[in-house]
């Protein structure tokens, strides 16, 4: 027997082989040049994680969300104590808390940096922490919460469709949509009340 008869497949005439070797050998290259490239996404992937602390990077929707929060914490610490309707104050003090919560697990999720908000909010923050207690700055938070809840359940709505709720921004968003309709019907009560 000789040593072309042992490597080749039975009742295959040699062309056919030939081809089949030819095409193989065509292949592999091809296959190795499709796992190079998977590898090298892998590895940007993970040199990007790591140079992001292991997070990813925010999409805009989150940017935005981590915006307004951060304006609707700052507002509420300011309104803990310058509100001067009892209700008023105590959601100031419960909102403040949970823009906290919520920037903690965003941030533990996704390289936010610092989140700036808008000239127009920096400039809203400025003119409430000027102003006297009393019903006129009651008024303004009241609708910068009611303006601000809105655009919060909007992007909430936006981010909690976008993933898998196994994965903690999505459910996060999910919990916040909740949250935020919740709010805005306490905001609603208090306005209502307010008279």
């Amino acid at each position: 027997m000789n040593s072309e008869t042992t490597h080749t497949l039975p009742g295959t005439p040699t062309s056919t082989r030939r081809r089949v070797v030819l095409a193989a050998g065509a292949a592999l290259p091809l296959a190795a040049a499709g796992l190079a490239a998977a590898q090298m996404d892998a590895v940007k992937q993970k040199a990007d994680e790591m140079m992001h602390g292991g997070k990813k990077r925010p999409g805009d929707a989150v940017k935005r969300a981590g915006e307004l929060g951060t304006f609707s914490m700052r507002a509420s610490e300011t309104m803990r104590t310058k509100a001067s309707d009892a209700s008023l104050k105590e959601f100031a003090k419960l909102e403040a808390e949970e823009q906290k919560t919520v920037a903690e697990i965003m941030s533990a999720n996704f390289d936010l940096g610092s989140p700036e908000f808008s000239a127009e909010h920096r400039k809203k923050l400025d003119e409430m922490k000027s102003m006297s207690s009393g019903p006129e700055l009651d008024e303004m938070y009241l609708s910068v919460q009611m303006d601000g809840h809105q655009k919060l359940l909007d992007l909430h709505e936006q981010l909690s469709a976008s993933g898998s709720l196994t994965e903690a921004p999505t459910a996060a968003s999910a919990l916040a949509v909740c949250a935020i309709e919740s709010h805005l019907a306490m905001l609603e009560m208090i306005r209502k009340q307010m008279g």
